[in-house]
């Protein structure tokens, strides 16, 4: 769902819309954009995604992360594979003003090992193979509970 609210200069005679953004069936949560375009109109949304392919519960735990283009209204997706899991991705700037010119750090449950990684995607590369930059295993003392949120803040803030 996308609500668009539009106010006049004296926040007041509001306008209100809402309308769907494309026809996936699939639950989504933790959305985020490239933060240089928070406030202001965006091409790209990140979300945490369910396959839907579980028996038992089709909507959670999330095993995708999802990026929807809002011009296109194209969905493409990265899956870790099969018995693994996603939390909140969490997008980060490469530096320059290209909107999707990033890198998203998600943490990646590992069922089998009981244990979590930390996953690079490259925000440009998504639906490719080479969309992962890099899979860091994270200490054991450190493993994440699923759902946890984060924020990513430059240092330069």
């Amino acid at each position: 769902m996308q609500v668009f609210i539009t106010l006049d200069k004296n926040r007041s005679n509001p306008k209100c819309s809402v309308s769907c953004l494309n026809k996936q069936a699939k639950s989504s949560d933790f959305p985020v954009i490239n933060p240089t375009y928070s406030g202001y109109k965006h091409r790209y949304v990140y979300t945490a995604s369910s396959s839907g392919s579980h028996k038992t519960f089709s909507h959670f735990p999330f095993d995708t992360i999802s990026k929807l283009d809002n011009l296109t209204k194209k969905t493409t997706s990265w899956s870790p594979g099969s018995r693994r899991f996603v939390g909140e991705p969490m997008y980060v700037c490469k530096g320059s003003f290209v909107e999707d010119n990033g890198y998203l750090l998600v943490i990646e449950y590992v069922v089998s090992r009981r244990r979590c990684n930390l996953v690079i995607l490259d925000s440009r590369r998504f639906g490719e193979a080479e969309a992962i930059i890099a899979r860091f295993e994270v200490p054991r003392s450190l493993t994440f509970p699923l759902g946890f949120h984060g924020t990513w803040i430059a240092k330069e803030c």
